[in-house]
């Protein structure tokens, strides 16, 4: 058996790493690992050890924001390691200026969908989103990043 693929959260607000990153151990596991990274260095540091190892990368999902730099420049530079990932930003919920820049990335093809960050545990809404996204991982034509059996 393989090993499982990871999960990779990014952003630098703490109360949001903790909420994502507990809320996909809690249900993604032992399928998937959750990775957690605190800005697009860190990320970018732990997707090479991650191709190094030879590890797979299903979803990349980051805030818009970082503490050094934009969330889609974070995920572009991950994706480069891992080609199959899906790049996913997280928004909070009833932010309208967040829910107004995501639309940019998007349009330009620099992110692939967005969720809510998860507001109570457990959150069904948020885990339908990532049950959906994962659904799309494992189906989608991609050379090095499938999930084993697809």
């Amino acid at each position: 058996m393989s090993d499982p693929p990871f999960l990779l959260v990014i952003t630098s607000d703490p109360e949001t790493l903790s909420r994502v990153a507990n809320e996909l151990e809690r249900r993604c596991a032992p399928d998937y690992e959750v990775a957690r990274a605190t800005s697009a260095q860190e990320a970018a540091a732990t997707s090479e050890r991650l191709a190094l190892d030879q590890r797979r990368v299903a979803l990349i999902l980051s805030s818009l924001k970082l503490s050094d730099g934009d969330g889609w420049e974070a995920m572009a530079f991950v994706r480069t390691r891992h080609p199959g990932a899906l790049r996913v930003h997280i928004l909070q919920p009833g932010n309208r200026e967040e829910n107004l820049m995501v639309q940019r990335p998007l349009q330009m093809g620099l992110a692939d969908h967005y969720t809510l960050v998860p507001l109570v545990s457990p959150d069904e809404m948020f885990h339908a989103a990532i049950t959906e996204l994962l659904a799309e991982w494992v189906l989608r034509p991609s050379l090095t990043d499938r999930a084993p059996g697809w």
